[in-house]
């Protein structure tokens, strides 16, 4: 018993969330708020929220009722964790720290200094350090903290209120930061984090855009800001352990903001461990959002009018909406643009909205293969597809990808060149034909100059690393896929020739093994699943990497009522050379009987 005491004893206790409810601090909330609340209705609301942590943010209307406030917060169990201070003791200031003494309080003082005189930032540190003393001193009386609020300028940059602390040279002076101040910070915040946390006392959250402060995008709400998945795991990383500061500092009701910024986080803290997004909060003071997939509003009573443009252009980008209930989502005809400003205007019930939106930029865009993945393509292959990592840009695909024999010669002109290129919606995969006049046998084109590949000899096909992203820059690296050329393929396909394979426990993929390499986008799309009352089965189609004549049609987790089955068969269906089911791509005219079979279109299997 005592040796099970004593593990018991030494288990470390569980790591405090950073951003649990009981660190969080309301902020900002007593000059902005449209319901213009009162030291009781404000106590009762943060209550109501859940708030254990506060900090004070006032105006010299809001002073009188001060000590009103101290004392509704100690009888609500309510910590004053921070007051907003002035830089110098004015009468303010000592208004606040009687109040303070009074109540045996003991927040932080969160202090905005104006940017000191001198010629240069150490200079600049030794004068506001000075100016600050005998709020220090005054706060150290206390057993309070100062800490300095970064809000721009001078006085915002990290280093230099780093250097203002340390010519104060005391130890109850630290550093509470803004991200709504710091928006030009995004690029290098993990080093910024690091450099401050020693001496960081509060770090306040926001909705955070790249150049959010230059795009009418300063304040923004918790999980609408393209850069907070990468902001929260940074905090949660570093070890800071709090408080956090949940931001109001807009006209709106305080309490609908405080909850719409309190369900952004709820929302974000799953991702933070890996976990897929659920569906998106509807903010009550953000009638208009907007995310990768597209367009918001809610709440709506009508189908608004929807007007997006990107930056530079005039036209309307293309796109579609639908509604349900009380919500409109609208979306895009082409992904969003990474680092492109648009701009989006609607009217909502006689309101117009308006908003600014742009794709944060990520790593550059590599190729994550070539289809068909095998080491050998039949000499009449028909089309091809590339896949990339990332969403690349549109237009001139042709100009970034060389064929080449291995001895270095160049196949000209090989692909078909489109007026307009066949993309994914996504912009990440491209379908790229060789060109039929030089693969069908008897045309002039494949007369003159031959077929594109030749049966025997082994090429090169390059995607150059100059071809660009959706955000017009280059690729990571290029890209070399090296096969062999074999005879070309007349047949069409045979589904007779195909095997199905239920699994045998009943749980599990059904294997299909096929007479020949299909195209394996056409693989996932045309074939499909019904019960024996004909009834389709809603399970996925996935062509196996790196074998085109194999599909799985489940995945592990899928569990087979016993019974039989058909599978459906789209007579589209096509191998890689375009020939389908029962026909032929390329027939030989003289002899039009070859090449023509019945189509098979269904095929039985039956799980146990």
């Amino acid at each position: 018993m005592l040796s099970l005491l004593l593990a018991v004893c030494l288990v470390a206790p569980p790591e405090k969330d950073v951003f649990a409810a009981d660190n969080l601090a309301a902020w900002c909330i007593v000059p902005f708020d449209a319901n213009k609340r009162g030291p009781a209705e404000r106590v009762a609301m943060l209550k109501q929220l859940g708030f254990r942590k506060y900090a004070y943010d006032w105006r010299a209307e809001h002073l009188p009722s001060f000590d009103d406030e101290c004392r509704l917060l100690k009888e609500a169990g309510i910590e004053l964790t921070a007051v907003w201070f002035p830089p110098t003791l004015t009468a303010e200031a000592r208004t606040l720290l009687a109040a303070i003494e009074k109540h045996k309080l003991t927040p932080q003082l969160w202090v905005m200094f104006p940017e000191p005189k001198g010629p240069s930032d150490s200079a600049k540190a030794d004068a506001a350090a000075k100016a600050l003393m005998p709020v220090v001193d005054a706060a150290a009386k206390l057993n309070c903290r100062v800490s300095l609020y970064n809000h721009g300028g001078w006085p915002g940059e990290p280093a230099n209120v780093l250097a203002v602390i340390e010519a104060l040279n005391r130890p109850n002076v630290g550093i509470v930061y803004n991200l709504h101040h710091g928006h030009a910070h995004l690029p290098h915040f993990a080093e910024l984090l690091k450099s401050m946390l020693p001496k960081l006392d509060v770090l306040n959250l926001n909705g955070m855009h790249l150049d959010g402060d230059k795009r009418g995008m300063k304040i923004d709400i918790l999980g609408e800001g393209a850069e907070d998945l990468r902001l929260l795991t940074l905090i949660r990383k570093s070890g800071f352990a709090g408080p956090i500061g949940i931001l109001g500092h807009t006209d709106d009701d305080a309490e609908a903001r405080l909850a719409d910024n309190l369900a952004g986080l709820a929302w974000l803290k799953p991702q933070l461990a890996g976990k897929p997004a659920g569906p998106k909060p509807l903010f009550r003071t953000k009638p208009l959002t907007v995310d990768a997939d597209g367009i918001r509003i809610a709440p709506v009573s009508a189908v608004p009018k929807v007007v997006v443009t990107m930056a530079g252009r005039p036209e309307p980008i293309s796109g579609a909406g639908s509604f349900k209930g009380n919500v409109y989502r609208w979306s895009p005809k082409y992904p969003w643009v990474p680092n492109v400003d648009y701009r989006i205007e609607s009217v909502v019930d006689g309101k117009t909205l308006t908003k600014s939106y742009r794709v944060p930029v990520g790593p550059r865009a590599s190729v994550l293969r070539i289809d068909p993945t095998a080491e050998q393509w039949p000499e009449n292959i028909l089309r091809i597809y590339l896949h990339f990592d990332a969403p690349m840009m549109r237009g001139d695909g042709l100009k970034h990808i060389v064929l080449t024999t291995t001895e270095r010669k160049v196949v000209e002109d090989p692909f078909l060149d489109l007026d307009e290129e066949l993309w994914s919606i996504d912009g990440r995969r491209l379908t790229t034909f060789f060109d039929p006049a030089r693969v069908k046998r008897g045309l002039k084109p494949r007369e003159d100059v031959g077929n594109s590949l030749t049966a025997g000899v082994r090429y090169h096909l390059t995607v150059r690393g100059t071809w660009p992203d959706a955000a017009g820059r280059p690729l990571a690296a290029g890209f070399v896929k090296t096969f062999a050329v074999v005879a070309a393929d007349y047949e069409p396909i045979d589904p007779m020739r195909w095997t199905v394979t239920p699994p045998a426990s009943g749980r599990g993929p059904v294997a299909l093994t096929f007479d020949k390499s299909l195209d394996r986008a056409l693989v996932e799309r045309m074939l499909t699943v019904v019960d024996a009352s004909g009834k389709p089965v809603d399970v996925p189609v996935v062509s196996v990497a790196n074998d085109p004549r194999r599909a799985a049609i489940g995945t592990s987790d899928t569990v087979w009522k016993p019974g039989s089955y058909t599978l459906t068969i789209d007579p589209r269906l096509e191998d890689v050379c375009g020939n389908r089911v029962g026909r032929a791509f390329d027939v030989d005219l003289a002899r039009p009987a070859v090449g023509e079979t019945k189509p098979v279109l269904a095929l039985p299997f039956v799980v146990r």
